[in-house]
C-alpha cells in the first residue's frame, strides 16, 4: 500500500506500520531496512516516517524503551551505513527521508548517548556531499537549450500525454487539426 497513489491508503499503511512497529519494533525496523533498496521513492520514506514515529511515541516510555534500545541497536548502523554515509548505496538528497532517518538516530542517541561515533555524528548535519542533485547547474544551460521548446517535448510525452487531451486521435497522428494546435 506504500506504493499507492492513493495518498490517503499511503497515510493509513503507514499508520499500520506504526501500529506494527509500537508492538514489533524489531519487525518494523526490519523492514525499514529491506525497504530502502526499493525503487519507489515513497516506501523507503514512509518506512522511516512509520519507524521515527515508533521512537518518538516509545523513546520515554521505561515500559519499552529496553525493547526499543535493542530493535535500535540494529537499525541505526544500518541506516548509517545505507543512507547517511557519504559512500552510502541509497544514499539521498530528500530531505523527508533524510530527517526521518537523522531522528531516528536522534533518538537512539537519547538512549545511548556514547552510541554514535563523532565521525557519524557528522552525518547527523546537512552535508552537500550526501547525494549529487539530479539538477543541472544553471551555469551550464546554454542559451539552445531554452530557446529550442521542441526538445522539451519528447515524442512519448508529446503522442500519450499531450496527445490523449485532444479528442478522436489516433496514437503518433500529428496531423490532426486540435492536436497541432497545442502549444
Amino acid at each position: 500500500s506504500l506504493t499507492t497513489t492513493d495518498r490517503e491508503l499511503r497515510d493509513r499503511a503507514t499508520r499500520a506500520l506504526v501500529l506494527l512497529g509500537d508492538r514489533h519494533p524489531r519487525a518494523l525496523f526490519g523492514c525499514v531496512v529491506e525497504s530502502i533498496a526499493f525503487n519507489d521513492p515513497y516506501v523507503p520514506e514512509r518506512a522511516l516516517a512509520a519507524a521515527y514515529g515508533v521512537c518518538m511515541r516509545q523513546w520515554a516510555s521505561r515500559s519499552v524503551v529496553g525493547d526499543l534500545t535493542d530493535a535500535l541497536r540494529v537499525l541505526v548502523p544500518n541506516i548509517l551505513a545505507l543512507v547517511l554515509r557519504q559512500d552510502a548505496l541509497y544514499s539521498t538528497w530528500h530531505t523527508l527521508t533524510r530527517g526521518y532517518a537523522i531522528g531516528i538516530i536522534e533518538v537512539y542517541r537519547l538512549l545511548r548517548p556514547r552510541s554514535v561515533s563523532a565521525s557519524d555524528r557528522e552525518m547527523l548535519k546537512p552535508a552537500a556531499w550526501h547525494a549529487q542533485s539530479p539538477f543541472r547547474d544553471p551555469n551550464e544551460i546554454t542559451k539552445e537549450d531554452v530557446e529550442d521548446p521542441e526538445r522539451a517535448i519528447r515524442s512519448d510525452f508529446g503522442n500519450y500525454t499531450i496527445g490523449r487531451l485532444t479528442d478522436n486521435r489516433e496514437n503518433y497522428d500529428l496531423t490532426h487539426q486540435e492536436y497541432a494546435g497545442v502549444p
